[in-house]
Formats: structure tokens, sequence, C-alpha cells
């Protein structure tokens, strides 16, 4: 018998009824060798040789029936390696953006400049930027030098370490038709929630966040221009969160396109109802560079007062406003506004809630710090608007709009000097007076007296002088 060399691949010149010659690879071919049985098993075929010696049983694989086997397998495996691939890499990419620069701190950890867990050259970048208000003018000035470099290089590192949280509300189905664009959903975890009385748990969504003030971590509701579908719900919200002051920011069209839909009666003294709220116009004055309305609002039997402040003159994505033009329109705002105590949070908006919306805020947030701090303080325009998109996204929207909130703080500064420096020339005219009347009347009682008993604002000057030279005259005639 053949010495195990049946093993060894073989290439077979088989004929099933006539002598057939077996060849081996690498040896000579095997004369006399008559083929007796066959049979498959598996993927093998036997074949049994008559020889001279006696049977020989040699196994062959077929190879023809095995290819397309082999490469089917061979696909199937790239394939499923591929898809595993791609979808680890998408899972990759959510991870780390849920997990970013933006990921919110737990309040247990302190608020610094350090990052954990992210990328080194994104912790590298600078969170906070103080920047001491007596020195704002000569900041400002550098910073728009070569067309803004440096304000285009600070808001791309506020756009790198602003946050990313979950918007799960806003991306369903059934809510997604609320949003007017699709780029701009509310945060979960401050977005604003309408009452459900009792109906499904997506009636209570309106693209609305809370954001935090200079008086009140709720002082301000951020907002989208309401559309067609939704107007209901914002006065739904209104009612519901006790708004007092709303402020509208931008046209209901602008350059041919829809901003914001009307959401109010056209004419005073004709109501018109909105879901369960009945809105009427009580009153209208056009204001040159704005719109005021004083709305009453009616649910049942319960009426409130909403004053409406409609600003005409500042295009989206555009830096075409007049600082004395917004900064009047703001201060006389908060001058109308109630204390957060008394009132329900202010709702400020425009077309996507975020751009203008964030800016107003901003500024009326710095307005009020300033108005009440020494100017050797610091602020921190750009940790203030990182807060801000801590509870929305996106705000302010553009670089332009940044470098806008800068200015409007370099004004208010600039008005604070001017305030100060009108005092101080009041109190000096005033001392100056008091010597004056004190050297030329030392003998008289009745003026010492009266010098002496003197407490005046500086608008009651002229009428303590004019009282001075009056007892003056009475003790000479004496």
């Amino acid at each position: 018998m053949y010495k195990r060399r049946a093993k060894l691949p073989v290439l077979l010149k088989v004929g099933l009824s006539r002598l057939s010659t077996v060849f081996l690879y690498g040896h000579q071919p095997i004369p006399g060798c008559q083929l007796n049985h066959s049979m498959k098993r598996k993927n093998l075929s036997l074949l049994e040789f008559l020889g001279a010696d006696g049977n020989i049983w040699l196994s062959v694989p077929e190879e023809d029936d095995n290819l397309p086997l082999i490469i089917g397998i061979v696909l199937a495996v790239v394939v499923v390696v591929v898809i595993g691939a791609v979808v680890g890499f998408v899972m990759f990419r959510f991870w780390k953006k849920r997990s970013g620069p933006g990921k919110k701190k737990p309040a247990s950890e302190s608020d610094n400049d350090e990052f954990t867990g992210i990328d080194p050259a994104v912790a590298k970048i600078q969170r906070k930027r103080p920047i001491v208000l007596e020195e704002i003018e000569e900041y400002v000035n550098k910073m728009h030098k070569d067309c803004n470099l440096l304000f285009c290089a600070e808001y791309k590192d506020l756009k790198t370490l602003s946050p990313m949280h979950a918007c799960e509300a806003g991306e369903r189905m059934e809510n997604i038709m609320r949003n007017r664009y699709i780029n701009i959903i509310p945060f979960d975890h401050t977005r604003v929630k309408l009452s459900t009385n009792g109906e499904d748990d997506s009636s209570d969504y309106i693209n609305a966040n809370y954001l935090p003030g200079y008086s009140s971590p709720r002082e301000y509701i951020g907002c989208q221009g309401p559309i067609p579908g939704t107007i209901d719900d914002f006065w739904r919200m209104t009612w519901e969160q006790n708004v007092s002051v709303v402020v509208l920011l931008t046209l209901c069209k602008e350059e041919q396109k829809f901003k914001c839909e009307k959401y109010w009666p056209d004419e005073v003294g004709e109501p018109e109802q909105y879901g369960d709220v009945i809105v009427e116009t009580t009153s209208y004055s056009d204001i040159r560079t704005y719109d005021f309305r004083k709305f009453k609002i009616t649910n049942g039997s319960t009426t409130r007062v909403v004053k409406h402040f409609h600003f005409l003159s500042w295009l989206d994505y555009k830096n075409d406003v007049y600082l004395d033009i917004i900064l009047d329109f703001i201060q006389y705002v908060r001058q109308v506004q109630p204390p957060p105590d008394t009132s329900g949070p202010m709702i400020i908006q425009c077309s996507e809630g975020v751009g203008r919306t964030g800016t107003y805020i901003a500024v009326d947030y710095l307005m009020q710090f300033i108005n009440e701090h020494d100017v050797d303080v610091d602020i921190d325009i750009f940790d203030l608007v990182l807060k801000l998109r801590e509870n929305r996204r996106h705000i302010v929207r553009s670089e332009v709009q940044y470098a806008l909130i800068h200015d409007c703080v370099k004004e208010i500064m600039d008005r604070k000097r001017r305030q100060m420096e009108n005092i101080y020339e009041n109190q000096a005219f005033y001392t100056y007076q008091m010597n004056v009347c004190k050297l030329k009347h030392i003998k008289s009682t009745r003026c010492l007296v009266l010098f002496c008993n003197l407490r005046c604002l500086p608008n009651e000057y002229t009428y303590q002088m004019n009282a001075c030279e009056v007892k003056l005259t009475a003790s000479r005639d004496a």
C-alpha cells in the first residue's frame, strides 16, 4: 500500500468506468490503479482505487465547490467589520460631544479655569477674562484693532467652551414642528414647561428657556418669535409665568424673510382670543425707534396687564443699532419692570431667541452691575456669555453681537464718568459759594448759623445761596 502520501494535495484524472492515472504533486504518476469506489463526506470526495498492492483511499477537497462559500464568508466578515467600525466611530463622536469642554460641572466642583477629561488643547483655553471697568475704553479699542481680530479669536474660544446639554424634548417628532429653526432647540434642564392639565406630556413644550439676571436666577425667559402654530402657547406661557413685560427685538419680516408671527390684536379695543387667553390692546404709542403697547389679558375671571416693547431698529446679525438708542431703550424698560419678587420673568424674544435676545440680556445685566459698583471693580463679559449659554444654546449668536456688548459697556462707562464729573462740579461750586459767604460775612452770626446748618442736594444750591443773602441783608439792616 502507498505510504500515506495520499494526504498531500492531488490532481486526479478520473473516469468512473475506465482506468485512470493518479498524479501526486512532486511525484511520478502511479500506473495501474483502477477507480473502485467513490463517495462524498461533507466537503471531501473519497475515492477508492484498486491497485496492485491493495486498495488506496484518497481524500480530495472539492475546491470548485468551496470557492463561492469562502468568498461569501470573507465578504460577510468584511461587511461586519466595516459596519462595526462606522458604528464605533459614530458612538465615539457622540460621546465626545456629550462629555467635551461644555459638559456641565457638578455643583461640588470649584468654578475655575481647569477642565478635566477633555482635549488638553481645549483645557488651556482661559475661561475667566476679567476687565477693570475704568480701563474698559483702552481694552475695547485694542480688541477692535486689525478688523476685530482679537474679538474673532475670543469668540472662537467662546464657541469651543460652550456647553452641550440634552435637548430631548425639542427633538421629539411631535415637537419638531414647534421650532422655528431646527438647530435652535432649548436645553431640557432649563426649558419653560407649560402646564399639561392631565393631557399628553408633549403639550408642555415651547421653545423657551429661563435665563439668569442680575437680581434673580430666573430673571428672563428667552424664547423664539412665535410661529403660526405656537401663538396660543406663547400667551399660555405669558399667563402661567405671570409675565408683566415682553420685549420683542425683531420685525415680523426682515429683508423678505419672516422672522416672527404677529401675535397681538391689530386694533386698539378689539380683543382676540388665543387658546384660553383673551388679549386686548388698550393703548398704543409709536416712539420713533420702538412701539409700546399695553395689553389687557384675561383668563376666566382674572385680568392682568402686560406691557409690550417692540424695538424696530435692530436687524438680525447686524450691528447697525446706535448705542445711545439701544441703551436708552434698555434703561427705560428696566425702570418699568417690577421687582422680581412681585412679578414673573421678563420675556425677551427675537427671531431665534438667542442672538439679539442674548445680547440684550447681557447688556441689561452689565448696566445694572455698573450702576451699582465703583469703577475699580472687574467685569467678565466672556464668562457672563458662557453662563447664559449654560441655560440656552447659541446665546449671543455672532461675533458682531459679542463686540456690541463690549461697545455698550464702554458707552455705559462714559455716561457714568460724565455723571460723576457733573456731581463733582456741582459740589465744587457749592463749596466755593459757601466759602465766599463765610469770608465776606464772618461777623454775621445769623449767616454762620445758616451756613453750618446747610444740608442740601446739588440742585438746591441756588435756593440756599439766595436764602443766605437774604439773611445777610437782614443782619446788616438790624
